[in-house]
């Protein structure tokens, strides 16, 4: 039987849609028995430290996953703090993005290695190069499909 509907007024065939459950399969005993895990969903964004839509948006998607017991979800803020004696640097304009970035992407490769999916914020222009991008080039060369959240702030 097949169900039908209309989400954000665009119709939907239930057919069509994906479980975000994974299944694994463990072996006990010559038995296969399949486990279900979490769908882990890393969300590149701002952190609140940059406080604005998008770091706010990110916010509430993680916290509306926190006792999901279907999906795992995390931030990797497009804006870490440098550790140790770098953190300082931020204070100097122009190291501020070098170091920024240097460690943004250390924190890409380490978070979305274990991601099952990218959802990935994005604001238009220049900044688009600085995190957007980085995000999604490392997801998929770890083979991780991506959603992007394209936002121009354009709108009327």
């Amino acid at each position: 039987m097949r169900e039908s509907g209309v989400a954000a007024g665009v119709p939907v065939d239930a057919s069509r849609h994906v479980t975000c459950t994974l299944e694994l399969t463990a072996v006990a005993k010559d038995n296969e028995v399949p486990l279900m895990r979490k769908l882990r969903v890393a969300i590149v964004a701002p952190s609140l430290r940059i406080l604005g839509g998008q770091a706010v948006q990110a916010q509430r998607l993680v916290e509306a996953w926190r006792n999901d017991p279907e999906v795992e979800a995390w931030l990797v803020p497009v804006n870490p703090v440098p550790p140790g004696p770098l953190s300082r640097a931020v204070k100097i304009k122009y190291i501020r993005t070098l170091t920024t970035e240097a460690t943004y992407l250390a924190l890409l490769v380490r978070e979305l290695r274990r991601a099952d999916i990218v959802h990935v914020f994005s604001a238009a222009y220049s900044s688009f190069l600085l995190a957007p991008l980085p995000a999604m080039l490392i997801a998929r060369a770890f083979g991780r499909p991506v959603i992007l959240n394209y936002r121009s702030g354009q709108a009327p």
